[in-house]
């Protein structure tokens, strides 16, 4: 005859296998996730990358999106130079399409503009990122920004304005 201990013991066993079955089978089907993701997007004519995506986890399917935590998206000009960067805690990716969204705090970076919010859609081929919520623009402190004809920039007179348009 099993003593308590004995029994318990496979009970628990039995017990720990079944919750390892469950959680298998409510995984997402295919591959573990991949670790430290870098994936090209997008690339300029002379064959250089022009946007990239890391990603700290992802879970890659066969077919279908890519689910990505950690996301990092970088926009790289002609001369192989970033021009602009994104970051967020979680994305999906359509790899086929080049497009993310995301309901996730968001960061971008580019142009001299640092733009912050919540959720987000992402287009690689148009480069464009539209923020849904809480969107919030700081911009460096000496950005110059083109002004509408006419209108002088301080310490500028009228006609330097006309001049310089």
């Amino acid at each position: 005859m099993k003593s308590w201990t004995e029994i318990a013991r496979r009970a628990a066993w039995w017990a720990a296998l079944a919750a390892g079955a469950a959680a298998a089978l409510a995984a997402p089907a295919g591959e573990p996730p991949v670790e430290q993701l870098r994936m090209p997007i997008d690339y300029h004519p002379d064959g250089r990358i022009k946007t990239q995506v890391t990603a700290g986890s992802a879970r890659i399917s066969a077919e279908g999106p890519v689910d990505a935590t950690d996301v990092r998206v970088e926009m790289y000009g002609t001369n192989g130079t970033v021009e602009g960067r994104m970051e967020a805690k979680h994305c999906i990716l359509n790899r086929e399409a080049g497009t993310g969204t995301s309901d996730s705090d968001v960061r971008v970076q580019a142009q001299g503009a640092v733009i912050t919010g919540t959720g987000f859609e992402w287009n690689a081929k148009a480069r464009t990122v539209r923020i849904l919520r809480n969107a919030k623009v700081v911009m460096e402190k000496n950005m110059k920004l083109p002004l509408p004809r006419g209108k002088p920039a301080s310490g500028e007179t009228k006609a330097d304005a006309q001049t310089s348009s």
